[in-house]
């Protein structure tokens, strides 16, 4: 049997418009500098950004990652799962959006991943990876300890109501380490806020935990670097890195 034709996102998200921002963030990347009002460390190397994307851009957003979800279920789904480690969701590019990641990029993850984490030496990004995971009763209820394949990972929590979910953090490794316990001071968790963006580098080891109740839906962003800190640094083996944990 055939499969169901795929929807193609809307024209107005299949490319990068300054506008999609609020107003202080458009001003931050003309003129870099501190950043904006409201952005919280929650944790050792992992930052909020509440108020990233405008409320026009995350209404478009919503909307096409809904009908993405509507085609991703069912034995006939037209998308399929995002990756290994996630059953429900799709990836963006499948729907048109591969444009827009890569302006994305440029435009921003680039500029975040070097202002946030500058001793890391990211340079500019060269690829950037899209994917939408759900939680919920119709999607996956937690996600297992891992890393990242992405030197920057960004992800946004979209308007559901939900219990649990919390997403946790137990600290930076390089590919030598990744199994080695964490310290108690590199353990916190962070519980995603509809309309906010989360940001932390690839090599920061995380999970989700189950969700209670209520469904959480998150575009998640995997940027890859060109600089001597990027190339997913930390899935190599070799010397252990100044940035590891365990340093």
């Amino acid at each position: 049997m055939d499969r169901p034709r795929l929807q193609t996102a809307p024209v107005g998200l299949r490319r990068w418009d300054p506008d999609d921002l609020t107003p202080p963030w458009r001003a931050w990347l003309e003129d870099p500098g501190p950043l904006p009002p409201g952005v919280r460390c929650v944790g050792p190397s992992v930052y909020e950004l509440p108020e990233l994307f405008s409320e026009s851009f995350l209404a478009r957003l919503t909307a096409e990652v809904q009908q993405g979800l509507a085609e991703s279920r069912g034995s006939e789904a037209a998308l399929g799962p995002p990756n290994s480690m996630h059953r429900a969701g799709f990836v963006l590019a499948e729907r048109g959006l591969g444009v827009l990641l890569d302006q994305l990029g440029e435009a921003l993850l680039g500029p975040l991943g070097r202002r946030l984490y500058p001793q890391r030496d990211l340079g500019e990004v060269v690829a950037v990876h899209g994917f939408v995971a759900h939680y919920g009763p119709e999607g996956d209820r937690a996600l297992d300890f891992h890393v990242d394949e992405s030197d920057l990972t960004l992800t946004l929590c979209l308007g559901d109501v939900f219990e649990g979910s919390a997403v946790y953090f137990e600290g930076l490794r390089c590919g030598a380490h990744l199994q080695t316990p964490a310290r108690s001071e590199e353990c916190f968790q962070y519980t995603p806020t509809p309309g906010a963006a989360l940001v932390h580098l690839g090599a920061h080891r995380h999970g989700v935990r189950p969700i209670l109740a209520g469904a959480r839906t998150s575009v998640i962003l995997w940027a890859r670097s060109s600089g001597p800190g990027g190339g997913i640094a930390h899935g190599r083996l070799g010397p252990c890195p100044a940035w590891c944990g365990l340093r």
